[in-house]
């Protein structure tokens, strides 16, 4: 068995069998296992191309899983913990994202909360969205300021912005539209361009498509409406 005071004659050394760190100073308070050691400061990875990229400056990330933030460069601040999180931010900053391929396709959007296997994973350049669920927010790209919870809420969203859908499939459909609020079990589940909608209940304003500034409360309210306002 070596421990760490055994190493303090020579900077590298190859060990095999068990190691026993009693202490462990990390210059510039950088962390890597496995893959390459990353550059900038106070970062953490762990996992084969995590923070990866050699021209990384930026400082506080911490990324955990195979491929998460390898391809970070200035971004700061960020967490990814799982398979191809952040997999493809280079600048993006203040981002948390837990679940496999969660924000994958992030670029450069900041302040972002990903919490779910692909959960906002389609998002590139927007910023202050919240997504908690599996696919909850799939494919935003850079819809902002939205507020998603629950399996594959809003998950066909694209730029719609200052949207809330809570529950099972909430403003599913939802494409282009902005500042709807669904709570309920598939509330507004076709709702694709209508905007300015309150939907709270089950299946409240479900057909409702482009149908704008209508307001259902109470479990299956509105919901044959399509178009009307």
């Amino acid at each position: 068995m070596t421990r760490a005071r055994d190493l303090a004659d020579s900077a590298d050394k190859d060990i095999a069998g068990t190691l026993t760190l009693d202490g462990l100073t990390v210059d510039g308070g950088n962390i890597k296992l496995d893959g390459n050691y990353p550059t900038g400061t106070n970062n953490v990875a762990l996992g084969d191309a995590a923070l990866d990229n050699g021209s990384l400056t930026g400082g506080y990330n911490t990324a955990i899983g195979s491929s998460a933030l390898s391809d970070a460069t200035s971004g700061n601040s960020n967490i990814a913990v799982g398979f191809q999180t952040l997999r493809y931010a280079t600048t993006a900053a203040g981002n948390v994202s837990v679940g496999v391929n969660a924000m994958r396709d992030n670029t450069s959007g900041g302040s972002n909360i990903a919490v779910g296997q692909d959960a906002l994973r389609s998002n590139t350049t927007a910023s202050y969205n919240t997504a908690v669920g599996y696919q909850a927010g799939y494919s935003t790209t850079t819809g902002t300021r939205n507020v998603v919870m629950g399996r594959g809420a809003m998950h066909s969203n694209s730029t719609g912005s200052y949207n809330v859908g809570l529950g099972y499939e909430a403003l599913v459909s939802n494409t282009t539209a902005s500042e709807n609020t669904a709570v309920g079990y598939t509330s507004l589940y076709t709702n694709t361009t209508g905007t300015q909608n309150v939907a709270v209940g089950k299946d409240t304003l479900f057909d409702n498509t482009t149908g704008s500034y209508n307001t259902a409360l109470g479990m299956e309210a509105l919901a044959n409406n399509t178009t009307a306002d």
